[in-house]
């Protein structure tokens, strides 16, 4: 009864995950999980994945395990197929590692087709100049001395890069900036319009 109710304690605690990944509402939060890790590492990234090149299929796998949708996918496969198992008497020995399996590999692979399908590099961009003059949201605050993430459109699609700002406030998420220099796949932001000068 007790490994029935980490089932389905899983499941319905993946489920709501899940169900708010597909709603969309867990992307601000992926954003500064990644923007942090990656300003932490000091590489420089697009929405899934620009990393890689430096760290290789290692970085790639290790931010893949420890992103939020692979647990997320992960824990409601293992809770649903270990309460189905349960369910239908199959004995501990073979229901735990056989849940364990299936939800390591449903997390891993949901994570890493994600990964794939949302890659947006700077590099694919034939001329990054393109961004310039552009505006962007900022996901990630960004201040003189500390560098942040913005959100631009590009082509229809969402790009996300890390950014920097020459100016001595500080921008906070969900503030509208523009891209007034690209260098190494980093954009240099300002505020849209100019500051009124003081008086």
């Amino acid at each position: 009864m007790i490994l029935l109710s980490i089932y389905a304690g899983a499941l319905v605690l993946g489920g709501i995950f899940v169900a708010a990944s597909a709603f969309g509402f867990d992307k601000g939060h992926e954003a500064e999980v990644h923007a942090d890790a990656h300003l932490d590492s000091g590489h420089v990234d697009s929405e899934a994945g620009a990393h890689e090149g430096d760290v290789g299929e290692v970085g790639a796998f290790v931010s893949t395990v420890f992103s939020l949708r692979f647990w997320t996918f992960a824990a409601a496969s293992f809770g649903l197929t270990g309460t189905l198992l349960e369910l239908f008497g199959v004995s501990p020995v073979l229901s735990i590692p056989a849940s364990l399996a299936c939800g390591l590999g449903v997390g891993l692979g949901v994570a890493t087709v994600f990964r794939l399908a949302n890659r947006r590099t700077v590099g694919t961009i034939a001329d990054v100049k393109t961004l310039l003059g552009r505006e962007g949201t900022v996901l990630l605050a960004i201040a003189a001395d500390k560098p942040g993430k913005i959100r631009v459109q590009h082509d229809g699609q969402s790009l996300d890069l890390l950014a920097r700002t020459r100016d001595s406030r500080r921008f906070e998420r969900g503030e509208q900036v523009l891209v007034v220099d690209m260098k190494d796949g980093e954009a240099t932001i300002t505020s849209p319009t100019p500051s009124a000068p003081t008086p």
